[in-house]
């Protein structure tokens, strides 16, 4: 992964966006189980996610908060570091491991019927799997979800509300009443990187829910995102993503 190599134990659990480096080494005794969302359910049949306590924290509540499935040096919604401290990746206790290994079964049974005829039931074992899963996340041992200074928030709120537009540090840093300096200590020590760097990373994430959810051309897409110069739009996804905006495109369309 992006944050370097580490260790899983029985029962781990590892949230990724879609599209993440990441590979497997010392094998032998691994079993894996995998479920990948794609981005189009949280945008509908799932997206009343966000107003259940328990389920955002698992997502995220949009503004800058990850939830509780991200270790520390994984990958949080808008990129690599931008991590909030004292956040742990919860390891399943035997029942609750159990739990979901059932849940995920079933799904993988589910798969193989049409998606036209069991739509409703895959969406429903997957709601399942879901809530099993954040329980055991967000039991009694886990840390307080932390809360970001409103300075920080608002920020990651104007960025959102225009990604198009050219922010500078300087108009972020107008904007909360912050000097330019300060903002990004702030920034640093809420989400782990400088404001520009998130902005950066939110670009990507939205450019990559454009193209899996619309036909907007790619052009059209690094122009919604605040990457007009095709060229740059180019090297700024592949950084981020591995891959050009067409295999991304492409890939998941599979």
């Amino acid at each position: 992964m992006p944050a370097g190599p580490r260790r899983v134990r029985p029962g781990s659990v590892i949230l990724l966006p879609a599209g993440t480096r990441h590979a497997y080494e010392e094998r032998d005794r691994l079993e894996l189980y995998g479920c990948g969302l794609r981005p189009g359910l949280l945008l509908r049949e799932l997206a009343w996610i966000r107003e259940d306590p328990l389920l955002c924290r698992l997502f995220g509540d949009g503004d800058g908060h990850d939830g509780p499935c991200r270790a520390e040096s994984d990958v949080p919604p808008f990129g690599p570091r931008a991590t909030v401290p004292g956040r742990r990746e919860p390891v399943l206790d035997p029942r609750a491991l159990a739990d979901c290994v059932a849940h995920l079964d079933i799904l993988r049974e589910l798969a193989t019927e049409s998606a036209t005829t069991h739509r409703a039931d895959l969406v429903g074992r997957l709601l399942l799997f879901l809530s099993a899963l954040t329980r055991a996340g967000t039991g009694p041992h886990s840390t307080a979800e932390p809360v970001l200074p409103p300075a920080v928030t608002e920020v990651i709120r104007l960025m959102k509300s225009d990604l198009g537009h050219g922010w500078s540090l300087g108009e972020l840093a107008d904007a909360s009443f912050l000097t330019p300096g300060y903002l990004i200590r702030l920034f640093k020590a809420s989400v782990g990187m400088p404001p520009i760097a998130y902005l950066t990373h939110l670009r990507a994430e939205t450019a990559a829910m454009l193209l899996t959810q619309t036909d907007h051309p790619i052009s059209r897409v690094g122009h919604l995102v605040g990457w007009p110069d095709q060229n740059h739009f180019a090297r700024r996804f592949r950084a981020h993503f591995g891959m050009s905006a067409t295999s991304f495109r492409e890939s998941c369309a599979r």
